[in-house]
């Protein structure tokens, strides 16, 4: 009572804790707790140990002015048996229902992991799940936490998408995950991507899976085998369920494949090797009627890759192909060649991020002129070079139904790239040409550029990170002017720097543009104060990059102003720019007609803890926002982050190791 008398003399503390048995004084603790009119944290570790106790402090618990209640102040197993999950959640009804200023309730300790930069004590699952999309990654979570996500699923949570990556996440969380799934209705989508997750832990989730809402789940890259598969494919075959388990201890032998004569569509996206290859070709013994073929990342050598060319010469009906990570080098695409000739309705084949360079391409180009219906190829990330793309050029002239070709990274110069010109220049509704990160100068650009003229429904164009200048990047302008449904636009880390009056010119055109990426291209603030003023006409633009561009303070204002019209732009890339404090004021204003951004690159400019404070304001209307990039700046302190997104915060003048709910990468 003493103590009593002297705390109504300092009525301003606004956070108290109380540790062990109070000895059953619940009346003395609940008059201290009131006589503090502006108490704003309660800890009550250790105090509650049955059901009585709940009711005991019931008049603590409904103090008006209470934001934060503290539960726990160990972390364990018999910690949790003490406060069952019923009182837990009796105590957390009772507190959001009477506590207008709820904000958290924390059930674990103070202790951090300083390794991966995370306060477990301050994470809050009720704060991030009253986001739609909640994402993590390289989170270290304690049970209690997750325990917390399990009450607040049952309390009225929005959460439709959950991304727990690398979270460290066993069985035995997985556990606790799967109970916060029974009988939600709002989470559609849970990645548990690059975990701990083993049979028992997918066995549990699977179990509830009939029970929730959840149409896409993701256990990539686990260490789930056999027996969780098995009932995963259980549980899920009878449903629209998306299970992705790639990267997991995975064998055929879990996987039930029957009725193979009516099978249409087999995708397989994990490391079969060849002896899981071989199975796979074994249950097929006949004619397959298979019209779609996906292999990725399947790490086979020739045998393996036998196996795979044996399935393709089944079927005689297959109209998609992709090969992609396969292995497959000069050898592979002779063998598969013989095969592909009898594939005559073939429409899309994709062979990327293999070993194929230009003697691969001539067997392939030859197996390919009988494949008169193709429309989609893809070689991305091979070695085919310029003899490669004037292989294909001269082979392909009968396959005049082509509308995509993407040959990506693959040391393609100028007269490969005219090649490559002079074919897609036979269909006039080819639309879409990917060239990126190849050798192309302007002389490359001027040969495009002439035959794309009579390429009236092209809608998207990659040339970014090549060597076009002003010259290529006029031509280019002048000869895609006319398609006016363009949608994808990339030129980025180019040097079309003077060439910005051509750019301007078709963007005037574009209005339509969904993603723009011109970074890397020596613009000017003048340059982009210009591109701003065309960009304000751009209603459906979702993705923006201007990284490496002088946007300095002008152009910055000046985008500012105008992308407020872009309501549905979701990526935004102002990165190495030279924005500073003083145009960095405006910020706030385009944030706040941005709802739907998901990500956003500040990365390496001169922005001070001024400009943090701006940004924090700012981030309040950006509900959608998951990754944000501050890295390389002078910023301190990102704690009003705290609630919001993943932030990548590196290379700043004090390293914040300790922020509540977000992820630091470094």
């Amino acid at each position: 009572m003493h103590l009593l008398r002297q705390w109504k003399r300092n009525l301003s503390v606004i956070s108290i804790e109380f540790r062990g048995s109070v000895n059953g004084n619940f009346q003395i603790l609940n008059n201290l707790v009131n006589a503090l009119p502006s108490l704003q944290v309660l800890g009550i570790a250790d105090t509650i140990q049955d059901h009585s106790d709940i009711v005991n402090l019931q008049t603590s618990l409904c103090h008006k002015s209470l934001c934060v209640l503290k539960l726990c102040e160990e972390v364990g197993d018999s910690k949790l048996d003490r406060i069952s999950s019923c009182q837990i959640k009796e105590i957390t009804k009772l507190f959001k229902s009477n506590c207008k200023n709820f904000k958290k309730i924390c059930y674990s300790s103070h202790e951090q992991d300083h390794s991966l930069g995370v306060n477990t004590c301050d994470f809050n699952f009720f704060s991030i799940l009253k986001k739609k999309i909640a994402s993590y990654s390289n989170c270290i979570f304690s049970n209690p936490e997750l325990f917390a996500l399990t009450i607040d699923f049952q309390c009225g949570s929005t959460c439709s998408e959950l991304s727990l990556i690398n979270c460290n996440i066993d069985d035995e969380k997985a556990t606790i995950i799967s109970k916060a799934l029974q009988s939600n209705a709002i989470l559609k989508k849970l990645i548990l991507t690059a975990n701990k997750i083993r049979n028992d832990g997918a066995i549990s989730i699977a179990e509830v899976l009939p029970s929730c809402s959840i149409v896409v789940l993701d256990l990539s890259l686990n260490l789930i085998g056999d027996e969780g598969v098995k009932k995963l494919l259980s549980k899920t075959s009878d449903t629209n369920i998306k299970l992705s388990l790639f990267g997991n201890s995975i064998s055929l032998r879990s996987i039930p494949i029957s009725n193979t004569d009516s099978m249409k569509v087999l995708s397989v996206s994990t490391r079969l090797g060849d002896e899981g290859m071989a199975q796979l070709n074994s249950y097929f013994d006949k004619e397959m009627n298979l019209e779609e073929l996906s292999l990725q990342s399947c790490d086979n050598s020739s045998s393996g890759l036998q196996s795979v060319f044996s399935m393709i010469c089944k079927c005689a009906h297959l109209l998609s192909l992709t090969l992609i990570d396969c292995n497959i080098d000069n050898h592979g695409v002779k063998l598969m060649a013989s095969y592909l000739k009898n594939c005559t309705g073939l429409h899309s084949l994709d062979l990327s991020n293999n070993k194929i360079s230009h003697l691969g391409i001539e067997d392939l180009a030859s197996a390919l002129e009988s494949c008169i219906n193709l429309e989609k190829l893809v070689l991305n990330e091979n070695e085919i070079g310029t003899n490669g793309a004037l292989c294909l050029g001269a082979s392909l002239s009968n396959c005049d139904k082509i509308v995509q070709i993407e040959l990506n990274d693959n040391y393609v110069r100028d007269d490969g790239v005219k090649a490559i010109a002079k074919l897609i220049s036979k269909n006039c509704q080819f639309k879409s040409l990917k060239l990126r990160c190849n050798l192309i100068t302007d002389d490359g650009a001027l040969s495009l550029a002439e035959h794309l003229k009579s390429c009236t429904e092209l809608i998207e164009i990659d040339l970014s990170r090549n060597a076009i200048k002003v010259n290529g990047m006029s031509a280019i302008a002048d000869s895609i002017i006319h398609c006016k449904g363009m949608k994808k636009l990339y030129l980025g880390h180019n040097n079309i720097g003077k060439g910005c009056p051509s750019l301007i010119k078709i963007l005037k055109v574009f209005t339509k543009l969904v993603d723009l990426d011109i970074s890397e291209n020596k613009l000017k603030s003048p340059d982009i104060e210009a591109i701003a003023n065309v960009l304000v006409h751009h209603d459906d633009l979702e993705l923006l990059n201007l990284h490496g561009n002088e946007i300095c303070d002008t152009g910055f204002v000046s985008l500012v102003y105008s992308l407020k019209s872009c309501k549905k732009l979701c990526d935004l890339i102002f990165s190495e720019s030279k924005i500073i404090d003083e145009c960095f004021l405006a910020f706030p204003y385009l944030l706040k007609h941005s709802s739907n951004l998901i990500k956003l690159d500040l990365s390496c400019n001169n922005l001070s803890e001024e400009s943090a404070k701006v940004l924090g304001h700012g981030l309040k209307w950006c509900t959608c926002l998951q990754r944000l990039n501050v890295s390389h700046n002078k910023i301190r302190d990102l704690k009003q982050y705290a609630k919001v997104c993943e932030v990548v915060l590196c290379c700043n003048i004090l390293m914040c190791k300790t922020v509540a709910s977000m992820t630091l990468l470094f």
